[in-house]
């Protein structure tokens, strides 16, 4: 396969022809006034706009100088400075950084017409062979990464109907979804660098968040009740840096009216891909759910008790264990609740569960949280290839709907995302609406469950340790 600098490159005419002038005419803005189309990787690379990719991003790679914008790792550093993970504007923000980020692939290439291709990895969860050729001059490899097959991260939970609202903050938000899965597991399953703040130095990065601003889009697209805030909205007020960069908010609220784009496939996906593209994955490795078999409560292990006792901001933990190290096996972990903490656990639920009529009397806290406290990547975990689901109260012996027990998903990506924001070492996940699927019943023993979920490839022995996992009462809402 040929690499470097391919502009002399004839590409076959005819048929592909109409591929490489995907575009129809659109508004004028921006200084722009056709609307372009972000093709799929297999159908991009056969068009002339391949050429233009693969120069300039390696014309990116062999700047070595940080601070200009035509560099790989100007774009690098503005990601880890700047990117919103496990906050709001998870998705806009991600929106206006392609963007600008297009816009340098076009200076440097000379291509006004260049897009951002995307992969969509539910056709075939195998990296695109022309990121895993290690030829020399090649500039879309790179050798850090520990799989190129993403099946193990991918989930039909994000496309569900229930997921009716947008942003973060609101019950059965998309962004909240979509994030986490399959956005974040891409991450850790592939690993290597995209595992880390520093995620945009793998070339895929690219193709994955082309792959992620779509299904905002197909989000939109498939109606049924889906409400997103309106242009005008208070929410997309102000406007999002990338270094010296800004952009108003209310210029991502779509595709098409200031940012010129759509894409070739603007529908979610209906299904998984075939299994017998994962790659030789083993069963027990295939435990996430929507599409595969759920999982069973692992079995529970002995871990030193930490004490009630109040925390910062006005949060109480009702109980909690710590010394909790994960590896490649999954393992539960039971917090005996005491009566009195029980008490006031039965009363934030009776709360939630009575917003209107014989609400019981007022309590301080309006939510339950599942708070892992001073995690730790061990130097085998932190190359990634694996992922935990969490699971709360986890059914010993059925198989059946395991959705309404599943609390967040973590992985060496979102452990270190964490070190953007204050409080490194902290991850937490709501589980308000997952007591609340099974209340009635005995509040004095939680059992959080990490179910064990790895790529073809994955570390064996102690990945990630946690100092404290505690069950809080919070004042906040979910």
């Amino acid at each position: 396969m040929e690499f470097g600098n391919i502009s002399r490159r004839k590409f076959v005419a005819g048929s592909l022809s109409t591929l490489a002038a995907a575009s129809v005419p659109g508004r004028a803005a921006f200084g722009q006034a056709t609307i372009h189309t972000r093709l799929e990787w297999n159908d991009f690379k056969l068009t002339p706009g391949y050429a233009s990719f693969i120069n300039a991003i390696g014309a990116m790679r062999a700047n070595t100088n940080s601070a200009d914008r035509n560099s790989w790792n100007y774009w690098v550093n503005i990601h880890v400075r700047n990117c919103p993970h496990g906050i709001a504007y998870f998705l806009a923000w991600h929106r206006g950084y392609l963007h600008y980020f297009q816009e340098t692939l076009r200076t440097i290439s000379g291509d006004s017409t260049l897009t951002v291709p995307y992969w969509d990895y539910y056709l075939n969860p195998n990296m695109p062979a022309e990121f895993t050729d290690p030829s020399s001059g090649n500039p879309l490899y790179v050798a850090d990464r520990v799989n190129t097959n993403v099946y193990s991260a991918l989930s039909m939970i994000p496309f569900n109907r229930r997921y009716r609202f947008f942003q973060r903050g609101l019950t059965d938000a998309f962004e909240t979804q979509v994030e986490p899965r399959p956005h974040g597991l891409f991450h850790n399953i592939i690993g290597g660098a995209l595992a880390t703040k520093s995620s945009p130095l793998d070339p895929i990065f690219w193709l994955h968040h082309s792959q992620i601003d779509r299904f905002w889009v197909a989000w939109v697209a498939a109606g049924e009740g889906r409400t997103m805030p309106l242009s005008s909205d208070p929410y997309w007020s102000g406007s999002f840096t990338y270094g010296p960069l800004t952009m108003p908010r209310n210029r991502v609220y779509d595709t098409t009216t200031h940012l010129h784009y759509r894409y070739q496939n603007e529908r979610f996906p209906t299904a998984l891909p075939p299994q017998s593209n994962a790659g030789g994955l083993k069963r027990v490795q295939l435990q996430n759910p929507f599409g595969r078999g759920a999982p069973r409560r692992p079995a529970v292990g002995r871990f030193a008790e930490s004490a009630p006792r109040g925390i910062g901001g006005n949060r109480r933990s009702i109980g909690g264990l710590r010394d909790i190290a994960l590896d490649e096996t999954s393992i539960s972990a039971q917090v005996e609740v005491r009566q009195a903490e029980a008490s006031a656990l039965e009363a934030v639920l009776g709360r939630s569960l009575a917003p209107g009529r014989n609400r019981p009397a007022p309590v301080p806290y309006n939510s339950v949280k599942i708070v892992l406290e001073d995690v730790r990547l061990t130097g085998v975990g932190a190359r990634g290839g694996f992922y935990y689901d969490v699971y709360l109260n986890l059914p010993v012996d059925s198989e059946g709907e395991q959705e309404r027990h599943l609390i967040g998903s973590f992985g060496p990506f979102e452990i270190v995302a964490h070190e953007h924001h204050p409080g490194s070492g902290h991850l937490e996940f709501s589980a308000t609406q997952a007591l609340q699927n099974v209340a009635g019943g005995d509040m004095r023993g939680i059992t959080v469950s990490f179910v064990r979920v790895s790529g073809p490839n994955f570390p064996r022995g102690r990945a990630v340790q946690v100092g404290e996992m505690r069950v809080e009462l919070a004042p906040e809402s979910n």
